[in-house]
């Protein structure tokens, strides 16, 4: 995370349709595909996970 936020900001949005334009599948991009089966998944630790 913190490489991703020197990069772009830590203001930038964190949302689906905001990291979906900067984090992408390059052989997928340069075939002409598109990226709507990139998907992010939150890994964040639940509070009971957290002691």
């Amino acid at each position: 995370m913190p490489t991703l936020a020197g990069r772009l900001g830590d203001d930038y949005g964190c949302m689906h349709w905001d990291l979906i334009k900067v984090l992408y599948c390059q052989p997928c991009r340069e075939a002409s595909r598109d990226n709507r089966n990139l998907v992010f998944t939150n890994h964040a630790m639940t509070p009971d996970k957290r002691r």
